[in-house]
């Protein structure tokens, strides 16, 4: 893969990526953010509706894919993005290797772009202002597992000071072969299990999801993924110092 291929697809992953059941009866829903059952649409509606009262906001991604049997020979993709919705400016980082960092900034003003370091080779490239969209981070794609998976609330609890409402997905067959959303290597899912966890505003703490599925030559693979936001209403976007540089290597 050639220096401009990998940028490429390493855009595509930017902008793309428990406890006990039982103890409050799911359909008494009281002063719980969401309503039981659970759809996408819920979620994702109300945690949209908080994001964009407080305006700004870190979103990070912790994701990982190993076989069953091997579970130190590990993929992992870790990202993170700040983000403020008023100003419209974005930061993403995503390191994929000891070795490789990929950023990207954003801003009405100046523009949008890429810098790749890898092995201390750092290259720029000036992208369309769309591909690092900050509304896309109050959407994670992961979200589409919900309608796959059946929630029960779980109560509350806190989370560094703040009062967080919980759901929970027991481990559970999958009817879907995907659970709606990419999982990678894995082509049929098994079973999955999830859990949720909200302020009291509706918006997301973090949401977990791990999968048990089969992959190529049938082995048996493990997925695991934790969205966290955090930050909420204390995140500055600040203007990366390499823009300058990235804005002459583009010639603007």
């Amino acid at each position: 893969m050639d220096s401009h291929t990998g940028m490429v697809v390493v855009l595509a992953v930017l902008i793309t990526t428990t406890g006990c059941i039982g103890l409050f009866d799911s359909t008494q829903n009281g002063d719980q953010p969401y309503t039981t059952p659970l759809t996408e649409t819920t979620v994702t509606s109300a945690n949209e509706d908080a994001l964009s009262s407080v305006e700004s906001f870190r979103y990070t991604v912790d994701s990982v894919t190993y076989v069953s049997t091997q579970p130190d020979q590990r993929q992992s993709v870790t990202i993170f993005a700040d983000v403020d919705l008023s100003s419209r400016q974005v930061y993403v980082q995503q390191r994929l290797s000891p070795t490789t960092t990929v950023e990207a900034f954003a801003s009405p003003d100046s523009g949008a772009y890429r810098r790749q370091n890898r092995d201390d080779t750092v290259q720029y490239q000036q992208i369309p202002a769309e591909q690092v969209n900050e509304t896309a981070f109050t959407r994670p794609v992961t979200l589409a597992a919900v309608d796959n998976l059946s929630y029960e609330y779980n109560g509350t609890s806190t989370d560094n000071g703040t009062t967080v409402h919980s759901y929970h997905a027991a481990e559970q067959p999958s009817s879907a072969d995907t659970l709606g959303i990419s999982l990678g290597v894995i082509q049929t899912v098994e079973t999955a299990r999830s859990s949720i966890k909200v302020t009291e505003s509706g918006a997301i703490r973090s949401f977990r999801l791990h999968v048990t599925g089969t992959g190529p030559n049938n082995r048996t693979l493990i997925y695991r993924t934790t969205v966290q936001y955090r930050q909420l209403g204390e995140t500055q976007v600040n203007t990366r110092e390499w823009l300058s540089e990235a804005q002459r290597e583009a010639g603007n």
